[in-house]
Protein backbone atom coordinates (compact mmCIF):
# COMPACT_ATOMS: atom_id res chain seq x y z
CA UNK A 1 0.00 0.00 0.00
CA UNK A 2 1.21 3.29 -1.12
CA UNK A 3 1.70 5.96 1.67
CA UNK A 4 -1.45 7.87 -0.13
CA UNK A 5 -3.53 4.98 -0.14
CA UNK A 6 -2.44 4.63 3.72
CA UNK A 7 -3.14 8.52 4.06
CA UNK A 8 -6.77 7.71 2.53
CA UNK A 9 -8.09 5.08 4.20
CA UNK A 10 -7.19 7.44 7.54
CA UNK A 11 -9.62 10.10 6.50
CA UNK A 12 -12.33 10.60 8.62
CA UNK A 13 -15.56 11.61 6.83
CA UNK A 14 -17.84 13.74 9.52
CA UNK A 15 -21.80 14.06 8.99
CA UNK A 16 -24.84 15.44 10.91
CA UNK A 17 -28.27 15.30 9.75
CA UNK A 18 -31.02 18.24 10.40
CA UNK A 19 -33.38 17.57 13.23
CA UNK A 20 -37.29 17.08 11.78
CA UNK A 21 -39.97 14.99 13.54
CA UNK A 22 -40.57 11.65 13.26
CA UNK A 23 -41.62 10.11 10.07
CA UNK A 24 -40.15 12.92 8.08
CA UNK A 25 -37.58 11.85 5.01
CA UNK A 26 -35.04 14.52 4.88
CA UNK A 27 -33.91 13.65 1.76
CA UNK A 28 -30.46 14.86 0.88
CA UNK A 29 -29.71 17.15 3.81
CA UNK A 30 -26.66 15.35 5.20
CA UNK A 31 -23.59 16.56 5.29
CA UNK A 32 -21.85 17.54 1.99
CA UNK A 33 -18.21 16.71 1.90
CA UNK A 34 -15.05 17.06 -0.30
CA UNK A 35 -13.32 13.79 -1.66
CA UNK A 36 -9.40 14.54 -1.57
CA UNK A 37 -6.49 13.01 -4.03
CA UNK A 38 -2.96 13.85 -1.89
CA UNK A 39 0.05 14.38 -3.97
CA UNK A 40 3.78 12.38 -2.59
CA UNK A 41 4.98 14.68 -0.06
CA UNK A 42 6.99 17.92 -0.69
CA UNK A 43 5.01 18.25 -4.14
CA UNK A 44 2.78 21.03 -4.67
CA UNK A 45 -0.83 20.45 -2.65
CA UNK A 46 -3.52 19.07 -4.86
CA UNK A 47 -7.43 19.62 -3.58
CA UNK A 48 -7.40 18.90 -0.20
CA UNK A 49 -4.07 19.01 0.78
CA UNK A 50 -1.72 20.60 2.56
CA UNK A 51 2.11 21.60 2.61
CA UNK A 52 2.94 19.14 5.15
CA UNK A 53 0.87 15.90 3.62
CA UNK A 54 -2.16 16.35 5.77
CA UNK A 55 -5.68 15.75 4.62
CA UNK A 56 -8.28 18.60 4.61
CA UNK A 57 -11.93 17.71 4.83
CA UNK A 58 -14.45 20.32 4.56
CA UNK A 59 -18.08 19.58 5.80
CA UNK A 60 -21.24 21.82 4.72
CA UNK A 61 -24.42 21.81 7.40
CA UNK A 62 -26.79 21.09 5.29
CA UNK A 63 -26.23 19.94 2.17
CA UNK A 64 -29.50 21.05 0.69
CA UNK A 65 -31.01 24.35 1.22
CA UNK A 66 -32.85 27.00 0.29
CA UNK A 67 -31.59 30.56 -0.61
CA UNK A 68 -30.37 32.68 1.92
CA UNK A 69 -30.40 29.86 4.09
CA UNK A 70 -27.16 30.16 6.13
CA UNK A 71 -25.10 26.79 5.78
CA UNK A 72 -22.52 26.24 8.76
CA UNK A 73 -18.56 24.65 7.67
CA UNK A 74 -16.76 22.83 9.28
CA UNK A 75 -12.72 22.44 8.54
CA UNK A 76 -10.97 19.38 9.68
CA UNK A 77 -7.34 18.43 9.44
CA UNK A 78 -6.17 14.68 9.52
CA UNK A 79 -2.06 15.10 9.63
CA UNK A 80 -0.37 11.26 8.45
CA UNK A 81 -1.32 8.35 11.11
CA UNK A 82 -2.99 11.09 13.04
CA UNK A 83 -6.21 11.63 14.16
CA UNK A 84 -8.50 14.42 12.66
CA UNK A 85 -8.38 17.53 14.49
CA UNK A 86 -11.29 20.68 13.81
CA UNK A 87 -9.69 23.41 12.78
CA UNK A 88 -12.42 25.55 11.51
CA UNK A 89 -11.50 28.16 14.06
CA UNK A 90 -7.96 28.72 11.51
CA UNK A 91 -10.13 28.74 8.47
CA UNK A 92 -12.07 31.24 6.23
CA UNK A 93 -14.77 29.75 3.74
CA UNK A 94 -16.04 30.86 0.35
CA UNK A 95 -19.45 30.21 -1.73
CA UNK A 96 -19.49 30.09 -5.41
CA UNK A 97 -22.31 32.27 -5.19
CA UNK A 98 -23.23 33.97 -2.19
CA UNK A 99 -21.28 35.18 0.85
CA UNK A 100 -19.73 33.64 4.16
CA UNK A 101 -19.25 35.15 7.19
CA UNK A 102 -16.97 33.82 9.56
CA UNK A 103 -17.61 29.60 9.07
CA UNK A 104 -21.23 30.41 8.23
CA UNK A 105 -22.55 30.81 4.30
CA UNK A 106 -25.29 32.17 2.45
CA UNK A 107 -26.43 30.96 -0.92
CA UNK A 108 -27.86 33.28 -3.36
CA UNK A 109 -28.56 31.35 -6.16
CA UNK A 110 -30.59 28.06 -6.92
CA UNK A 111 -28.24 24.91 -8.13
CA UNK A 112 -24.78 22.85 -7.12
CA UNK A 113 -22.50 25.48 -5.74
CA UNK A 114 -19.21 25.09 -5.10
CA UNK A 115 -18.06 25.98 -1.15
CA UNK A 116 -13.94 26.03 -0.05
CA UNK A 117 -12.57 25.79 2.67
CA UNK A 118 -8.83 27.09 3.41
CA UNK A 119 -6.91 26.27 6.37
CA UNK A 120 -4.58 29.49 7.45
CA UNK A 121 -2.55 28.05 9.54
CA UNK A 122 0.66 26.23 9.31
CA UNK A 123 2.03 25.51 5.66
CA UNK A 124 -1.97 26.11 5.25
CA UNK A 125 -4.07 23.44 3.15
CA UNK A 126 -7.38 23.58 1.60
CA UNK A 127 -10.97 21.64 0.92
CA UNK A 128 -14.33 21.63 -1.20
CA UNK A 129 -17.12 20.64 -1.25
CA UNK A 130 -20.70 21.04 -3.10
CA UNK A 131 -24.61 22.18 -1.28
CA UNK A 132 -27.73 21.85 -3.65
CA UNK A 133 -29.35 25.10 -3.34
CA UNK A 134 -32.81 24.52 -4.10
CA UNK A 135 -36.63 26.65 -3.83
CA UNK A 136 -39.08 26.07 -1.20
CA UNK A 137 -42.27 24.76 -2.50
CA UNK A 138 -44.81 23.82 0.31
CA UNK A 139 -44.69 24.10 4.37
CA UNK A 140 -45.06 20.48 6.33
CA UNK A 141 -46.98 21.27 9.50
CA UNK A 142 -46.48 18.86 11.93
CA UNK A 143 -48.60 18.99 15.52
CA UNK A 144 -46.78 17.76 18.12
CA UNK A 145 -50.03 15.38 19.14
CA UNK A 146 -52.86 14.88 16.14
CA UNK A 147 -55.24 14.63 19.47
CA UNK A 148 -56.06 17.85 22.52
CA UNK A 149 -58.09 17.91 24.77
CA UNK A 150 -59.86 21.54 25.11
CA UNK A 151 -58.07 23.88 27.01
CA UNK A 152 -54.40 22.80 26.70
CA UNK A 153 -51.47 23.68 24.38
CA UNK A 154 -50.32 21.67 21.46
CA UNK A 155 -46.89 23.31 20.07
CA UNK A 156 -46.78 22.71 16.10
CA UNK A 157 -43.84 22.33 13.85
CA UNK A 158 -43.49 24.57 10.38
CA UNK A 159 -40.94 23.33 7.61
CA UNK A 160 -40.24 24.44 4.67
CA UNK A 161 -39.79 21.72 2.03
CA UNK A 162 -39.04 21.30 -1.56
CA UNK A 163 -41.03 19.99 -4.40
CA UNK A 164 -39.48 16.49 -4.05
CA UNK A 165 -40.66 16.13 -0.14
CA UNK A 166 -37.12 17.61 1.01
CA UNK A 167 -37.07 19.26 4.21
CA UNK A 168 -34.93 22.52 4.25
CA UNK A 169 -35.34 24.13 7.35
CA UNK A 170 -37.38 24.76 10.10
CA UNK A 171 -40.02 27.93 9.78
CA UNK A 172 -41.63 27.78 13.22
CA UNK A 173 -40.79 31.03 14.10
CA UNK A 174 -41.59 32.68 10.74
CA UNK A 175 -44.48 30.99 10.11
CA UNK A 176 -48.54 32.26 10.36
CA UNK A 177 -50.28 29.53 12.35
CA UNK A 178 -53.69 28.95 13.06
CA UNK A 179 -56.07 25.89 14.49
CA UNK A 180 -59.64 26.19 13.61
CA UNK A 181 -59.19 29.72 12.94
CA UNK A 182 -57.77 30.68 16.01
CA UNK A 183 -54.18 32.45 15.95
CA UNK A 184 -51.44 30.08 17.38
CA UNK A 185 -48.71 32.54 18.78
CA UNK A 186 -45.05 31.70 18.58
CA UNK A 187 -46.73 28.09 16.83
CA UNK A 188 -48.19 26.97 19.88
CA UNK A 189 -51.59 26.68 19.40
CA UNK A 190 -54.45 26.31 22.32
CA UNK A 191 -57.25 23.83 21.48
CA UNK A 192 -60.91 25.51 21.69
CA UNK A 193 -63.61 24.20 19.88
CA UNK A 194 -64.51 19.93 19.66
CA UNK A 195 -64.34 18.37 16.30
CA UNK A 196 -61.13 17.63 13.70
CA UNK A 197 -59.90 21.08 13.57
CA UNK A 198 -57.76 22.32 10.83
CA UNK A 199 -54.11 23.37 11.04
CA UNK A 200 -53.09 25.88 8.75
CA UNK A 201 -49.40 27.61 8.37
CA UNK A 202 -48.47 30.64 5.97
CA UNK A 203 -44.78 32.01 5.30
CA UNK A 204 -45.31 34.01 2.27
CA UNK A 205 -46.55 32.25 -0.52
CA UNK A 206 -45.70 29.04 0.99
CA UNK A 207 -48.92 27.39 2.64
CA UNK A 208 -49.60 24.23 4.23
CA UNK A 209 -52.24 22.46 6.66
CA UNK A 210 -52.67 19.28 9.03
CA UNK A 211 -55.62 18.79 11.24
CA UNK A 212 -56.09 17.95 15.18
CA UNK A 213 -58.91 16.01 16.61
CA UNK A 214 -59.80 18.29 19.83
CA UNK A 215 -61.76 16.18 22.61
CA UNK A 216 -64.20 18.66 25.03
CA UNK A 217 -62.77 18.94 28.20
CA UNK A 218 -64.31 18.25 32.23
CA UNK A 219 -67.46 20.97 32.82
CA UNK A 220 -65.81 23.73 34.16
CA UNK A 221 -68.43 26.31 34.20
CA UNK A 222 -72.90 25.70 34.22
CA UNK A 223 -75.14 28.12 32.98
CA UNK A 224 -78.74 28.19 34.60
CA UNK A 225 -81.85 29.42 32.29
CA UNK A 226 -85.14 30.53 34.55
CA UNK A 227 -88.56 29.27 32.75
CA UNK A 228 -91.25 31.74 34.29
CA UNK A 229 -95.18 31.88 33.40
CA UNK A 230 -96.60 35.06 33.35
CA UNK A 231 -96.90 35.34 37.39
CA UNK A 232 -93.97 33.69 39.77
CA UNK A 233 -95.34 33.12 43.55
CA UNK A 234 -95.49 31.25 46.34
CA UNK A 235 -98.04 29.21 44.25
CA UNK A 236 -96.81 29.32 41.06
CA UNK A 237 -93.56 27.96 40.37
CA UNK A 238 -91.37 28.57 37.54
CA UNK A 239 -88.54 26.15 36.63
CA UNK A 240 -85.02 26.50 35.84
CA UNK A 241 -82.25 24.53 33.36
CA UNK A 242 -78.58 23.98 33.83
CA UNK A 243 -76.33 23.75 30.49
CA UNK A 244 -72.77 22.78 31.35
CA UNK A 245 -69.64 23.77 29.42
CA UNK A 246 -66.13 23.38 29.27
CA UNK A 247 -63.01 25.29 29.66
CA UNK A 248 -63.11 26.56 25.96
CA UNK A 249 -67.24 26.89 26.24
CA UNK A 250 -67.85 23.65 24.15
CA UNK A 251 -71.54 22.71 25.31
CA UNK A 252 -71.33 19.60 27.34
CA UNK A 253 -75.65 19.27 27.42
CA UNK A 254 -78.20 20.04 29.70
CA UNK A 255 -77.47 18.58 33.12
CA UNK A 256 -80.20 19.40 35.08
CA UNK A 257 -81.40 16.14 36.31
CA UNK A 258 -77.62 16.25 37.82
CA UNK A 259 -77.93 19.71 39.56
CA UNK A 260 -79.49 21.06 43.12
CA UNK A 261 -81.56 24.13 43.33
CA UNK A 262 -81.44 26.23 46.36
CA UNK A 263 -83.41 29.94 46.22
CA UNK A 264 -82.91 33.22 48.04
CA UNK A 265 -83.94 35.56 49.69
CA UNK A 266 -86.87 33.15 50.65
CA UNK A 267 -88.83 30.59 49.01
CA UNK A 268 -88.42 26.27 48.32
CA UNK A 269 -87.07 24.51 45.23
CA UNK A 270 -88.28 20.92 44.51
CA UNK A 271 -85.76 19.69 42.21
CA UNK A 272 -85.41 22.19 39.49
CA UNK A 273 -89.16 23.89 40.57
CA UNK A 274 -88.58 26.68 42.69
CA UNK A 275 -91.44 29.18 44.36
CA UNK A 276 -91.05 32.87 45.49
CA UNK A 277 -93.42 33.59 48.37
CA UNK A 278 -92.49 37.75 48.28
CA UNK A 279 -92.46 40.29 45.70
CA UNK A 280 -88.96 41.49 44.11
CA UNK A 281 -86.07 39.72 42.67
CA UNK A 282 -85.35 36.46 43.84
CA UNK A 283 -81.63 34.66 43.18
CA UNK A 284 -81.48 30.87 42.21
CA UNK A 285 -78.62 29.02 42.45
CA UNK A 286 -77.88 26.04 40.91
CA UNK A 287 -75.06 23.51 41.93
CA UNK A 288 -73.45 20.83 39.28
CA UNK A 289 -69.68 18.81 40.30
CA UNK A 290 -68.66 21.82 42.24
CA UNK A 291 -69.41 24.01 39.97
CA UNK A 292 -72.27 26.69 41.17
CA UNK A 293 -74.30 29.46 39.10
CA UNK A 294 -77.16 31.76 39.41
CA UNK A 295 -80.02 33.07 37.41
CA UNK A 296 -82.24 35.94 38.76
CA UNK A 297 -85.74 36.72 37.94
CA UNK A 298 -88.50 39.15 39.43
CA UNK A 299 -91.40 37.65 41.33
CA UNK A 300 -94.50 38.92 41.63
CA UNK A 301 -95.34 37.82 44.83
CA UNK A 302 -99.02 37.03 46.36
CA UNK A 303 -102.28 39.24 45.74
CA UNK A 304 -102.61 42.27 47.89
CA UNK A 305 -104.23 41.67 51.20
CA UNK A 306 -106.44 44.39 52.23
CA UNK A 307 -107.12 44.78 56.65
CA UNK A 308 -109.98 43.90 57.44
CA UNK A 309 -109.83 46.64 60.51
CA UNK A 310 -107.84 49.90 60.50
CA UNK A 311 -106.32 51.53 63.74
CA UNK A 312 -108.80 53.84 65.48
CA UNK A 313 -108.99 57.59 65.22
CA UNK A 314 -110.50 60.98 66.45
CA UNK A 315 -112.88 63.81 65.22
CA UNK A 316 -110.71 66.50 64.35
CA UNK A 317 -107.48 64.99 64.40
CA UNK A 318 -105.20 64.39 61.49
CA UNK A 319 -105.44 60.64 60.49
CA UNK A 320 -103.36 58.33 58.10
CA UNK A 321 -103.04 54.33 57.62
CA UNK A 322 -102.69 51.93 54.62
CA UNK A 323 -105.77 49.84 54.16
CA UNK A 324 -102.91 46.59 52.90
CA UNK A 325 -102.13 44.40 55.49
CA UNK A 326 -98.35 44.60 54.00
CA UNK A 327 -95.99 46.61 51.86
CA UNK A 328 -96.76 46.36 48.39
CA UNK A 329 -95.09 49.18 46.17
CA UNK A 330 -96.75 47.63 43.19
CA UNK A 331 -100.36 47.54 44.18
CA UNK A 332 -103.23 49.81 43.77
CA UNK A 333 -105.79 50.36 45.04
CA UNK A 334 -109.91 51.82 44.45
CA UNK A 335 -113.24 51.62 46.32
CA UNK A 336 -115.78 49.43 45.28
CA UNK A 337 -118.35 50.98 43.27
CA UNK A 338 -121.16 52.51 45.22
CA UNK A 339 -118.36 52.48 48.59
CA UNK A 340 -116.99 55.47 50.13
CA UNK A 341 -114.84 56.38 52.51
CA UNK A 342 -115.41 58.16 56.00
CA UNK A 343 -116.66 61.45 56.15
CA UNK A 344 -113.20 63.97 55.99
CA UNK A 345 -110.91 61.48 54.09
CA UNK A 346 -109.91 59.52 50.72
CA UNK A 347 -108.66 56.85 49.71
CA UNK A 348 -104.78 57.17 47.85
CA UNK A 349 -104.26 54.87 44.68
CA UNK A 350 -101.32 53.22 47.30
CA UNK A 351 -104.07 52.84 49.84
CA UNK A 352 -103.20 55.17 52.07
CA UNK A 353 -106.69 56.07 54.04
CA UNK A 354 -106.06 59.99 55.48
CA UNK A 355 -107.59 63.15 55.95
CA UNK A 356 -109.27 64.69 59.36
CA UNK A 357 -112.10 62.71 60.16
CA UNK A 358 -115.44 64.85 60.62
CA UNK A 359 -117.89 62.29 62.18
CA UNK A 360 -117.79 59.92 65.04
CA UNK A 361 -118.57 56.87 65.21
CA UNK A 362 -118.08 52.98 62.90
CA UNK A 363 -117.24 53.08 59.06
CA UNK A 364 -117.31 50.21 56.84
CA UNK A 365 -116.03 50.79 52.87
CA UNK A 366 -114.98 47.87 50.51
CA UNK A 367 -111.72 48.19 48.77
CA UNK A 368 -110.45 46.14 45.42
CA UNK A 369 -107.04 46.25 45.29
CA UNK A 370 -104.69 45.15 41.92
CA UNK A 371 -100.73 44.27 41.95
CA UNK A 372 -99.40 41.84 39.68
CA UNK A 373 -100.43 38.92 41.04
CA UNK A 374 -104.27 39.82 40.54
CA UNK A 375 -106.81 41.65 42.06
CA UNK A 376 -108.67 41.09 45.40
CA UNK A 377 -111.67 43.04 47.23
CA UNK A 378 -112.44 43.11 50.89
CA UNK A 379 -114.44 45.32 53.10
CA UNK A 380 -112.58 47.52 56.10
CA UNK A 381 -113.70 48.97 59.19
CA UNK A 382 -112.28 51.67 61.16
CA UNK A 383 -113.68 53.21 64.30
CA UNK A 384 -113.59 57.51 64.68
CA UNK A 385 -113.78 58.61 68.61
CA UNK A 386 -115.46 62.04 69.57
CA UNK A 387 -113.25 65.12 69.68
CA UNK A 388 -111.55 65.44 72.42
CA UNK A 389 -112.04 68.67 74.83
CA UNK A 390 -109.67 71.56 74.83
CA UNK A 391 -105.88 70.87 75.70
CA UNK A 392 -104.48 71.60 78.82
CA UNK A 393 -100.98 73.47 79.02
CA UNK A 394 -98.11 71.63 80.74
CA UNK A 395 -96.67 72.59 84.20
CA UNK A 396 -92.85 72.00 84.98
CA UNK A 397 -90.70 73.25 87.62
CA UNK A 398 -87.34 74.73 86.30
CA UNK A 399 -84.06 74.83 87.85
CA UNK A 400 -82.18 77.64 90.22
CA UNK A 401 -79.23 78.74 92.12
CA UNK A 402 -79.15 80.49 95.26
CA UNK A 403 -75.77 81.87 97.37
CA UNK A 404 -75.25 80.59 100.68
CA UNK A 405 -74.17 83.86 102.84
CA UNK A 406 -72.57 83.65 106.04
CA UNK A 407 -75.12 83.62 108.09
CA UNK A 408 -78.87 83.62 108.53
CA UNK A 409 -81.80 82.70 105.76
CA UNK A 410 -81.43 83.53 102.03
CA UNK A 411 -84.95 82.88 100.49
CA UNK A 412 -84.56 81.13 96.94
CA UNK A 413 -87.60 81.73 94.23
CA UNK A 414 -88.11 78.44 92.66
CA UNK A 415 -89.67 78.80 89.05
CA UNK A 416 -92.60 77.46 88.10
CA UNK A 417 -94.16 77.45 84.43
CA UNK A 418 -96.59 76.86 82.39
CA UNK A 419 -96.57 75.82 78.59
CA UNK A 420 -99.55 77.88 77.66
CA UNK A 421 -101.60 80.39 79.47
CA UNK A 422 -104.88 78.83 80.35
CA UNK A 423 -108.28 80.13 81.21
CA UNK A 424 -108.52 79.28 84.29
CA UNK A 425 -106.16 79.32 87.36
CA UNK A 426 -103.74 76.31 87.55
CA UNK A 427 -102.28 74.89 90.98
CA UNK A 428 -99.92 72.11 91.95
CA UNK A 429 -98.55 70.87 95.09
CA UNK A 430 -94.98 70.96 95.69
CA UNK A 431 -92.57 69.39 98.25
CA UNK A 432 -88.67 70.20 98.84
CA UNK A 433 -86.73 66.53 98.83
CA UNK A 434 -82.62 66.59 99.87
CA UNK A 435 -79.43 66.26 97.10
CA UNK A 436 -76.37 66.69 98.35
CA UNK A 437 -77.85 69.55 100.76
CA UNK A 438 -79.57 68.32 103.72
CA UNK A 439 -82.89 69.94 105.30
CA UNK A 440 -82.74 71.67 108.59
CA UNK A 441 -78.67 72.14 107.87
CA UNK A 442 -78.18 73.63 104.15
CA UNK A 443 -81.77 74.83 103.57
CA UNK A 444 -85.44 74.28 105.50
CA UNK A 445 -88.05 71.67 104.34
CA UNK A 446 -91.47 73.06 103.03
CA UNK A 447 -94.39 72.04 101.12
CA UNK A 448 -97.43 73.54 100.28
CA UNK A 449 -99.07 73.94 96.87
CA UNK A 450 -98.73 77.22 94.01
CA UNK A 451 -101.46 78.92 91.76
CA UNK A 452 -100.98 80.26 88.45
CA UNK A 453 -103.37 82.75 87.72
CA UNK A 454 -105.16 82.49 84.56
CA UNK A 455 -103.50 84.19 81.76
CA UNK A 456 -100.25 84.24 83.16
CA UNK A 457 -97.33 81.30 82.54
CA UNK A 458 -95.53 81.77 85.58
CA UNK A 459 -95.52 81.98 89.52
CA UNK A 460 -92.18 81.14 92.42
CA UNK A 461 -92.21 79.05 94.88
CA UNK A 462 -90.13 80.18 98.03
CA UNK A 463 -87.38 77.89 99.70
CA UNK A 464 -84.73 78.91 102.73
CA UNK A 465 -81.61 78.21 102.43
CA UNK A 466 -79.37 78.35 105.97
CA UNK A 467 -75.85 80.09 105.59
CA UNK A 468 -72.81 79.51 107.36
CA UNK A 469 -68.77 79.88 107.11
CA UNK A 470 -68.05 76.18 106.42
CA UNK A 471 -65.88 75.63 103.78
CA UNK A 472 -67.40 73.25 101.06
CA UNK A 473 -68.60 72.39 97.60
CA UNK A 474 -71.93 73.63 96.11
CA UNK A 475 -74.57 71.74 97.30
CA UNK A 476 -78.08 70.67 95.89
CA UNK A 477 -81.81 70.14 96.50
CA UNK A 478 -84.73 69.22 94.50
CA UNK A 479 -88.31 71.28 94.64
CA UNK A 480 -90.77 68.12 92.90
CA UNK A 481 -94.17 69.23 91.76
CA UNK A 482 -97.45 66.69 92.18
CA UNK A 483 -100.86 66.19 91.24
CA UNK A 484 -101.79 69.27 89.06
CA UNK A 485 -104.75 70.62 88.52
CA UNK A 486 -106.06 72.60 85.21
CA UNK A 487 -102.49 71.49 83.81
CA UNK A 488 -100.69 68.10 83.00
CA UNK A 489 -97.44 67.34 84.72
CA UNK A 490 -94.24 68.10 82.70
CA UNK A 491 -91.20 68.33 84.53
CA UNK A 492 -91.49 67.19 87.62
CA UNK A 493 -88.39 68.58 89.67
CA UNK A 494 -86.83 71.62 89.47
CA UNK A 495 -83.14 71.45 91.37
CA UNK A 496 -81.74 74.03 92.85
CA UNK A 497 -77.99 74.59 93.78
CA UNK A 498 -76.60 76.45 96.39
CA UNK A 499 -73.70 77.97 95.53
CA UNK A 500 -70.63 77.91 98.54
CA UNK A 501 -69.10 81.48 98.90
CA UNK A 502 -66.99 80.89 101.88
Amino acid sequence: MTSIQRTIARLVVLTTALAIPAGLVLGATAPAQACFFIAARGAAPSCGGGGDGAIFVVTATPSTTAVGDPITLTMTRTPAGLSPADVTASSTFSISSGSCAGRVCTPDALGTLTISGQYTGGTGGNAVTTVEVVAPDHLLVVPASDTATAGTTVPIGVFRAAADGTVLDDDSARATVTLGGAPCPDAVCTAGTAGLQAVTATDGALTGSAAVLVQAASASVIEVAPHAGPVWNGDEPATFTVEAYDVAHNDLGDVTPLSAFEIAPDGTCLGNTCYAPTRGTHTVTARYLGISATASAPAQGPLPAILGTLPNGQVGTAYSASVLRSSDPTARTTLAAGSTTPPGLSLSPEGILSGAPTHSGTFAFTVVAVNDGGTTSFTTVVYFAPAAGPSRPQVSAAGSSVREGNSGRTTVRVPIRLSAASSTPVTVAWHTANGTAVAGKDYVAAHGTVTIPAGQLTATIPVSVIGDKVQERNETFTVVLTTPNGATLGTARGIVTIANDD
